[in-house]
């Protein structure tokens, strides 16, 4: 398994020689790691300029991180670094709402007349240049998908007892020629990412939060076949700052641990085993593609099934991501807790 790991790891930086050949944003990600943990360490004047290194060296940051060092920055009481920090956070799409939710940068925004000024203003300019760099029309293409998906979904009329164990033919007929849709998209315009449509955000869509995170996931989240259909875009998405790697990871995890699940189910019932047990829906795609047999195990997912146990493979796939160990995740999450910071802003901390 290491051997094709490593066979995929020259696939994976030949593709990229095409993708970008300037900036690399799985060291992009593994150097915010690096400032983060820095922090953690209670090494303060060397994370944040590790953070102002890589915002200054990388021309697309993550909201979520610009977000985070913000935090970070607002903890020390250091307005300097904060508005540089929030500057680039709204750029990116990070939302004034967000803003609202820290506990740290409340604390300086309420302690701190011209520092709230400040912030206001440049909220305001920054946001203008985020909604002008951003491609609405492709994003409004996108977001109308999400909302049918999320419609057929919750609409009462394709209730799961109703259909029972195939679920609703509706839903499946929306979740097909949503996915089919988005393919054709792909292919034609590339992955509309973080940086093309921006990231999910109640001003400009009603219905989506206000958490800097992908618009495009649920798209994949609710079908299995989205990741195998497109597993080299998301690559290149990857690679050229489209994609979050725990993003990636777990579209990865969840389209299989779908499948998996699909073909446990149905094999209980080809041998008369009843099922009724079983809550979760088992959805019968018809837009379909090849799938791969697993190699990768990055161990993130809700449900947490095809885990591995070797846990040092797992984290050198993750590390191959540019993402962060399982012991790592273990200590930000305690860390976040123990100083009511946000590190994660979806499913269960998973993001």
């Amino acid at each position: 398994m290491r051997k094709i790991l490593c066979l995929w790891i020259c696939l994976f930086c030949t593709t990229f020689i095409f993708a970008s050949e300037k900036y690399n944003y799985i060291e992009y990600n593994l150097e915010v790691e690096a400032a983060e943990r820095l922090f953690l360490l209670n090494k303060t004047k060397e994370s944040m300029e590790k953070y102002k290194a890589v915002f200054s060296k990388y021309p697309k940051a993550f909201a979520k991180h610009c977000f985070i060092a913000a935090q970070f920055a607002g903890m020390r009481y250091d307005t300097t670094n904060c508005i540089f920090f929030l500057r680039k956070g709204f750029i990116n799409g990070l939302h004034w709402k967000m803003i609202s939710q820290s506990k740290h940068i409340n604390n300086l925004l309420s302690s701190d007349v011209n520092f709230k000024s400040k912030v206001h203003k440049i909220y305001a300019e920054s946001r203008s240049v985020y909604v002008k760099k951003i491609n609405l029309e492709l994003r409004r293409q996108i977001v109308n998908m999400v909302v049918a998906d999320v419609k057929d979904k919750t609409d009462p009329a394709n209730n799961p007892v109703k259909y029972g164990y195939h679920g609703s033919p509706k839903y499946i007929k929306t979740l097909d020629e949503n996915m089919s849709r988005f393919v054709q998209i792909v292919k034609k315009y590339g992955y509309p990412g973080e940086h093309v449509i921006g990231v999910a955000d109640n001003e400009l869509d009603s219905f989506t939060s206000t958490k800097p995170h992908s618009i495009t996931a649920v798209l994949f989240y609710h079908h299995a076949y989205g990741f195998h259909c497109l597993k080299e875009e998301l690559k290149i998405a990857l690679m050229n700052g489209e994609i979050e790697p725990r993003e990636y990871a777990l579209i990865h995890d969840w389209s299989y641990e779908k499948l998996m699940y699909v073909a446990y189910i149905d094999s209980l019932r080809a041998n008369g085993v009843n099922t009724s047990k079983y809550k979760q829906i088992v959805y019968h795609y018809y837009y379909k593609c090849p799938v791969d047999k697993k190699q990768y195990y990055y161990n993130m997912s809700l449900q947490k099934v095809g885990y591995s146990t070797d846990t040092a493979y797992v984290n050198l796939c993750r590390r191959q991501i540019g993402m962060q160990s399982l012991n790592y995740d273990s200590l930000r999450n305690k860390f976040a807790i123990e100083n009511d910071i946000i590190l994660h802003f979806s499913f269960d901390n998973i993001l």
